[in-house]
């Protein structure tokens, strides 16, 4: 996220289940990433390949990964990473970031002072035929 001074984290949702407290760490010039130390046990190589087997397991994390973007959406530019995107120090967090800062730069140009929205829109052809079928037809003239 780019912000002037660290980011508050006071009323900022727990995070991943199982996982310490949420912190920020400066990357520079701005530049912050919130992140949250988890178990290897829970989150290691093994586990989270099992995990990702399992709708039940994976709900709740993507749902705790959601609240905390959400609880900075007020930021003036924001880029989520991708969810289980995991590093084994902050320091690699940000070397990371570091080594893509060009990139990360124009995207949170890009996306400064804007909110995503996501629209999901089904279709039910067999629905869609039944509707039209039982409509009257009028003519055009």
């Amino acid at each position: 996220m780019r912000s002037a001074r660290r980011p508050g984290l006071r009323g900022v949702t727990d995070g991943m289940p199982g996982g310490s407290e949420l912190r920020a760490i400066e990357v520079g010039g701005g530049l912050w990433a919130i992140v949250q130390s988890v178990p290897a046990a829970q989150y290691g190589e093994e586990a989270l390949a099992r995990g990702l087997q399992n709708l039940d397991w994976v709900g709740p994390r993507a749902i705790a990964h959601e609240r905390v973007i959400e609880s900075f959406l007020s930021a003036p530019a924001l880029l989520p990473m991708q969810l289980f995107t995991l590093f084994t120090a902050d320091d690699r967090v940000a070397d990371h970031v570091r080594s893509d800062r060009s990139r990360i730069t124009r995207i949170l140009k890009r996306v400064e002072k804007k909110v995503e929205w996501g629209v999901r829109l089904t279709f039910s052809e067999k629905s869609a035929r039944e509707k039209a079928s039982k409509k009257s037809v009028r003519s055009g003239t």
